[in-house]
């Protein structure tokens, strides 16, 4: 009795280890899409969210950016072509990689460098800025992006409107810092629209 025992548990083990290898396989091509999918959501969010800017450059600085250009900016954004970074950059692509995961992890410093670069050269901070929430915070699709983003608006109104002998006026103007980036993040959160919408509405009408 005890060999066709040992040989029906060799066989059940084998058909075990068959069965496992066979779920590995599965959950590794499963991650291999799951990763192309993000990656594809990745790409299609930054599009989306360039061609909301390039109209909001066409609805509010029409004086800057004519209908002509606007067009063809959106026509160019369509055929984006996206590149691996490796391909760009070599070996050096971690060492960029761990200098941005290192930034965005750290809130404080970017806003300490969106204000000192705003005093430095106010005429391209909306292009970096926009740079930032896009790249650096990828349109604060996940949550973590979110969460370091508002994080970084908290230092801002500790580093540029505390400072401000008058934050009202900062506000209104629409050009600082936190002004640009919190537009550029209550826009792209439906939530968010949804909230200040409803909270806004009575005061507003």
């Amino acid at each position: 009795m005890v060999k066709p025992d040992i040989h029906t548990l060799a066989h059940h083990l084998k058909q075990e280890r068959l069965y496992v290898t066979s779920e590995k396989q599965l959950i590794q091509r499963l991650n291999c899409e799951v990763l192309k999918t993000a990656e594809r959501l990745y790409r299609t969010a930054w599009i989306a969210k360039q061609q909301r800017i390039n109209l909001d450059r066409l609805i509010l600085t029409s004086a800057e950016a004519s209908p002509a250009e606007c067009c063809l900016h959106a026509k160019v954004l369509e055929s984006t072509q996206f590149v691996d970074g490796y391909k760009i950059l070599g070996f050096q692509e971690s060492i960029y990689g761990e200098f941005l995961g290192r930034l965005r992890e750290n809130p404080r410093l970017v806003a300490s460098c969106l204000v000192a670069g705003e005093r430095l050269n106010q005429e391209h901070t909306q292009g970096v800025i926009h740079t930032v929430f896009t790249s650096l915070y990828g349109n604060c699709i996940m949550q973590e992006d979110e969460i370091y983003l508002l994080q970084v608006l908290r230092y801002l109104v500790e580093f540029e409107l505390k400072e401000s002998d008058n934050p009202r006026r900062l506000l209104r103007r629409g050009t600082c810092a936190f002004s640009i980036l919190f537009k550029l993040f209550s826009e792209g959160l439906y939530s968010a629209k949804l909230f200040l919408t409803a909270t806004l509405h009575e005061p507003i009408m």
